[in-house]
């Protein structure tokens, strides 16, 4: 209890210092990324002969949704090094690093929920029972973060030049991942593969579909399962391989 106690403080406090002597804190960042939304949405709608009420909507969940997982995992590649100090000075689980991490991000991530909130209010929200699917597949993602997190956060540390490489890799699967597109443009053929292939489709889809009253289909939660379960299933054997050399590695 304890130690949920230290990463669920430790997270908070994070968020009050990054945003101390703002009058807005961490609204600033809702409030930009509802500025991009719009813009983004008023013109991608033009480029891909779109209603606004349409396609807007979708580009905002995808966006804010979005915004959480790159988030995570671009903090994820100091997971143990920016808590350096710290883990040279006290016995803590290393675990509590990342989920301190996922903390700071899931709160910026709730302010954003705002603009899709804004979003449904104004565009309209159909309501349907899919939408209690939105609780497991928050789920899915969020378990999803921490064990990418915490093999990313093993692996950067041990070698520091992969940082570079996550942030672009971040950078190509925004532009190969349907955010501020749909998957029925590209039709079939290789173009569909691509996505096919794409985890963050399988982790996005599952947590806007349900906003949109569709379950998002069988194949979709089957390939986010899958992602889960590996992802989970790595971190553990390299964590557990390797988590007493980390701080010597520091």
């Amino acid at each position: 209890m304890i130690q949920s106690q230290l990463w669920l403080w430790a997270g908070l406090q994070d968020i009050r210092l990054r945003y101390r002597r703002s009058t807005l804190g961490p609204w600033w960042v809702t409030i930009s990324t509802g500025i991009l939304v719009a813009s983004m949405g008023f013109l991608y709608a033009g480029i891909f002969k779109s209603s606004i009420s349409d396609y807007l909507p979708h580009f905002a969940v995808g966006q804010v949704f979005w915004l959480l997982f790159s988030g995570q995992i671009n903090e994820a590649v100091t997971s143990f090094t920016q808590f350096e100090n710290i883990l040279r000075q006290v016995r803590i689980p290393l675990t509590s690093c990342v989920l301190r991490i996922l903390t700071r991000n899931i709160i910026i991530f709730a302010h954003n929920a705002v603009i899709i909130a804004v979003t449904f209010l104004v565009f309209g929200f159909n309501f349907s029972a899919n939408v209690l699917l939105l609780i497991p597949g928050f789920v899915i993602l969020t378990i999803t973060l921490f064990s990418m997190s915490l093999t990313i956060g093993v692996l950067c540390t041990r070698f520091r030049d992969l940082n570079q490489v996550v942030s672009s890799v971040l950078q190509i699967l925004f532009f190969l991942s349907p955010i501020f597109w749909k998957a029925d443009i590209l039709g079939g053929g290789m173009r569909a593969l691509i996505v096919r292939l794409n985890p963050v489709y399988y982790l996005i889809e599952i947590v806007r579909q349900p906003l949109f009253g569709s379950t998002g289909g069988l194949q979709v939660w089957i390939g986010a399962i899958l992602i889960m379960v590996v992802s989970s299933a790595v971190a553990l054997l390299l964590f557990g391989r390797y988590r007493l050399r980390i701080t010597f590695w520091l």
